[in-house]
C-alpha cells in the first residue's frame, strides 16, 4: 500500500499510527505531494498543519503552512500498478490531479474514493455581494468540476456518501451534486 502525506504533521502521526498498528511492512508513506508537475510548493491547513485540511489550494499564511515537494504524478503511476483502488482527498487539488491521471485510469479503472471540494473558491468569491456570490459560486463549482466531469463516463457505478452510508448516485443526482458548492464524497467503480 502507497500513501502519499506532504503535511508533516499528519504525515508524523500516520508513520506513528502504522508502526503501532503494526503495519510497517505492508505500507509505504510518501513525504511528497502528488500533483500536476514536479517542484516546491506551499502547503497551508485551514487551522493548524495535522489538522488532515492541508492543501496547496490554500493562500499560504506564516503560521499555517510550510513548503513541501511535489512530484508530477505520472511519474509515480507504474507504482500504482495492480492498485485495486485508489483514494484521493487532496482538498481541492484532485481538479488539477485526476485529468493527469486519466489516461492511466481509463487504463486500469481501479475503484476510486474521491472528495471533491469548493472552498477554495470562498477567498475571491467571499467578497462579492449576496446575489452575485451566490450565483458566482455555482458557476465557479460547475466550472471547476467541470475538470473532472468525464470520470463517470469510466466508472458507470457510481455512490456517494450519506448519513446512512454510501448509495447509488443517478446521472441526475450527480449532476445536481456537481452544480452544487461544498463538498462530496463518491465512490466510483467499473
Amino acid at each position: 500500500m502507497l500513501a502519499f502525506e506532504p503535511d508533516p504533521v499528519a504525515r508524523d502521526e500516520l508513520e506513528r499510527n502504522i508502526a503501532v498498528s503494526g503495519l510497517g511492512d505492508r505500507i509505504t508513506v510518501h513525504s511528497y505531494a502528488l500533483t500536476k508537475k514536479d517542484g516546491r510548493r506551499q502547503i497551508t491547513a485551514r487551522d493548524a498543519l495535522g489538522d488532515s485540511m492541508s492543501s496547496l489550494c490554500r493562500r499560504p499564511h506564516r503560521d499555517r503552512s510550510t513548503t513541501v515537494e511535489t512530484v508530477d504524478v505520472r511519474r509515480v503511476l507504474p507504482q500504482f500498478e495492480g492498485a485495486r483502488i485508489l483514494k484521493v482527498d487532496i482538498e481541492g487539488g484532485e481538479y488539477a490531479l485526476l485529468p493527469r491521471m486519466r489516461t492511466w485510469l481509463k487504463k486500469h479503472r481501479p475503484d476510486l474514493m474521491l472528495s471533491l471540494h469548493t472552498y477554495q473558491l470562498q477567498p475571491v468569491l467571499g467578497p462579492l455581494p449576496r446575489g452575485v456570490r451566490f450565483v458566482a459560486r455555482r458557476a465557479s463549482a460547475m466550472a471547476l468540476r467541470g475538470r473532472v466531469a468525464w470520470l463517470p463516463r469510466i466508472y458507470p457505478h457510481r455512490k456517494t456518501a450519506t448519513a446512512a452510508g454510501w448509495e447509488p448516485v443517478s446521472g441526475r443526482k450527480l449532476a445536481t451534486l456537481m452544480a452544487t458548492p461544498g463538498e462530496f464524497d463518491l465512490y466510483l467503480s467499473a
